[in-house]
This record gives structure tokens, sequence and C-alpha cells, in this order.
């Protein structure tokens, strides 16, 4: 109470504002005057995100990790993305961007530019003459490997760009949520299993299952995003089982293709997907024991094989051989 009748009184020696708010306008030395009476005191509740709204400064109580006091948006000392992003995030995300683009034109051509080049002779033609049209099953993984390159590019570029990119102090480590990484997640990772379905010729119920659970597992893992600990884990291990699910149901797709590159898609799928989980525990969203450059690094490096590389493969293999 000292700590806060002193500056206050203090304060009210200054001028009054013009207006019938009786607003007061306090000096400096009564801020550090505060601020030198919560040094070293215990735990003060909201006392010091409260002080510091009064005074229009920050104001801190050493020992409350809890009550850190966040500046709102666009006042000084905010922290704004992307101009708060080290200087390796921002690059990384934009390898991640480029390098999506680079898969989506990969896509394009594998589907568009060999038939364009190829001779006349070289075309397959049906007995009436006629070239004979791509297996649906080739048209439909070209197509959905392409939205997937296509819907990285744009989530790395919204990163890039700071879009959807919350800092919070909630908890016991600051943390970098980026909220498009989970709305391509929430795309792009169930037509990747529809691909692999498709290519194993999986049935209905199959495909249904793989994607329900895919969707159910990035949820999981967005809502605890958001979310401090120990509720944060609860969501964890719940995505966790949603991904050992689908983990199952693409090991069953790959029994009964019995095929040697159905057998290779599906390890590149299981083993990429895998880092996801433990990217999200080690990193921001969960213990923070990743830097910042470190989680997005390895989060571009696992995208260009779960996304490029898979694509860019099953539709290679899918024109070497239509019954992939």
């Amino acid at each position: 109470q000292d700590a806060v009748a002193e500056p206050a009184r203090g304060g009210r020696r200054e001028r009054q504002d013009g207006g019938g708010g009786g607003g007061v306008v306090r000096r400096d030395g009564g801020v550090q005057h505060v601020q030198s009476k919560l040094n070293g005191l215990q735990c003060n509740g909201r006392l010091a995100a409260a002080l510091s709204e009064a005074f229009e400064t920050h104001v801190t109580t050493p020992v409350c990790p809890d009550d850190v006091y966040v500046p709102p948006a666009g006042a000084p000392g905010s922290v704004t993305f992307p101009e708060a992003f080290p200087n390796s995030v921002r690059h990384w995300l934009l390898i991640g961007c480029l390098s999506m683009m680079i898969g989506a034109a990969c896509a394009i051509y594998l589907a568009f530019g060999q038939s364009d080049g190829a001779q006349d002779d070289d075309i397959p033609l049906n007995n009436k003459g006629d070239e004979k049209p791509k297996p649906l099953t080739l048209q439909m993984r070209t197509v959905l490997g392409f939205i997937v390159c296509a819907v990285a590019m744009v989530a790395y570029f919204g990163m890039w760009s700071g879009v959807w990119v919350e800092f919070k102090t909630s908890g016991s480590t600051p943390r970098v949520i980026f909220f498009p990484k989970y709305l391509d997640w929430i795309i792009t990772t169930p037509l990747l299993v529809t691909m692999l379905g498709l290519v194993g010729k999986a049935d209905t119920a199959t495909l249904v299952a793989m994607v329900g659970n895919d969707v159910l597992m990035v949820l999981c893992w967005l809502v605890g995003a958001t979310l401090t600990a120990p509720y944060k884990y609860v969501w964890w291990v719940l995505g966790v089982m949603f991904f050992i699910v689908v983990l199952l149901l693409v090991a069953r797709v790959v029994e009964r293709g019995r095929n040697s590159n159905l057998r290779t898609l599906g390890l590149i799928l299981g083993f990429s997907w895998g880092v996801y989980p433990l990217l999200w525990v080690l990193g921001s969203e969960g213990t923070g024991a990743l830097g910042l450059s470190q989680e997005v690094a390895l989060t571009v490096l696992t995208d260009m094989v779960s996304k490029v590389l898979f694509t860019i493969l099953i539709i290679i293999w899918g024109q070497e051989k239509d019954d992939l």
C-alpha cells in the first residue's frame, strides 16, 4: 500500500488534464519510486500490470513470471510481425515459400510439359485412333499435388509477411504461434493421405478414416497451441493418438498395395510426419527447448520432404507405371 500511496500523492501534485475527466499526469520520479518499492517483494498478483497501465510505462514485478506487461499493438515496445522476426527466421520462411513454389511448378510441368513435347508416334492411341486419356488416378494425384504445394506456398508467404502470427506471453515462456501453419496442415495433410489412398486403391471407408483422423489431429494441436500448460499437453497427446491412427491406416494401405514404390511413399509420409509432433512439443507451442530459428528451419526441411518430394515422386512413378 505504501508503494502505491506515496507516488500517487506525489503524482497528484502535477497538472490535471484540461477536460473534466480528472486525468493525472505522473512524474517519472514517482514511477521510479514505485519500482524501487516493488523490487524484491513477493508476488503482488496483477499489481504490476495495474501500475503499468496507470503510469503508462512498464512496471515489473520480478518474481511474478505470469504478470508480464504486454504493450498494446502499435504502442512503443509492442511485438509486431514481421518486424520482430530474426533475420534467420524470415530467411527460412522465404525458403519455404520458394520451395513450395518450385514444387507446384514441377507438378504443372510433369502434368502438361512432357505431353506437349512428345512426338506423335509416342502418343498412345485407342482403337479409334484418338489419343488415350491419362488414367483418372494419375490426373487426380497430379491436381492434388499441385494444390498441396500451392497452399503451402501461400501459407509460408503469409507467415513471412506476419499474417496471423501472434506473440503470446501467457505461461512460463513467451511463444510465437504461426496460425497459417495450421491452416496449411488442415488442408494439405488430408490431401496427402488421399493421394496415397488413391495410389494404393484404398476403399472409401479407409479414405474417410484417414482424412477424418488427420483433421482431428491438426485441430487438437491447434487448440493446444493456444493454451498453457498443463492443458496444452493434453491436447498434444490427443493429437498424437489421432496421428497414430493415421499411421496405422497408412500402413494398411501400403501393405495391401504390395508395391515397392508405394511402400517408399508410405515411409516418406510416415517418417516426415513423425517430425511434426516432436517440433510441436519442443518448439514454441510446447516446452520452447528449440529456438525459433531452429524450429522454423526444421519445419521447412520437413515440408520439403513431406510435400515437394512426395508430390514429385508420386507423379513421376505414376507416369512410369499407371498401376503404381
